[in-house]
């Protein structure tokens, strides 16, 4: 019974990994990464 909830939760990390991962490389192809890091750096100065 242990051995299939670590299955299951290995299995759940592995697929939060992957979403992050899509998530982050989506973001970092979107031109409103770029748009929202230069607004970022003029609001700080």
């Amino acid at each position: 019974m242990i051995g299939m909830l670590s299955v299951l939760a290995e299995f759940e990390r592995d697929i939060i990994r992957e979403r992050t991962m899509a998530g982050l490389k989506a973001e970092a192809e979107s031109s409103i990464s770029d748009v929202s890091l230069s607004k970022n750096v003029r609001e700080r100065s």
